[in-house]
């Protein structure tokens, strides 16, 4: 299952960018799988949080997978959105439950 999760953003977020320098993923990992929640069917694709320093930013990003998900992450950025790519792998469970992907570009 291929999902993607579109975020438009303001130029003035990559202020420490300049035109020709090149927005590119240099991490992606995941959270373990959080059972806590009561219908976990019901969550939202979110950004959780964001965090910046001088050159990089970190999405927090939670979604809703299959407990034996693996997730593959990516970026497209185009002039005014970032798009943030997550592609889930697993062998079918018989449990569904939340996850955070954490995207540093």
């Amino acid at each position: 299952m291929k999902a993607f999760i579109s975020i438009l953003f303001v130029f003035l977020s990559f202020y420490s960018y300049s035109q020709s320098e090149t927005i590119e993923l240099l991490d992606f990992s995941t959270d373990s799988c959080d059972n806590t929640y009561t219908n976990p069917y019901k969550i939202k694709n979110r950004i959780l949080n964001t965090n910046g320093s001088r050159d990089t930013l970190t999405y927090s990003i939670r979604i809703s997978g299959n407990c034996c998900s693996k997730f593959t992450g990516a970026i497209e950025f185009s002039d005014t959105a970032l798009n943030f790519i997550y592609l889930e792998e697993n062998d079918i469970c018989a449990c569904h439950c939340g996850f955070t992907l954490f995207y540093k570009v």
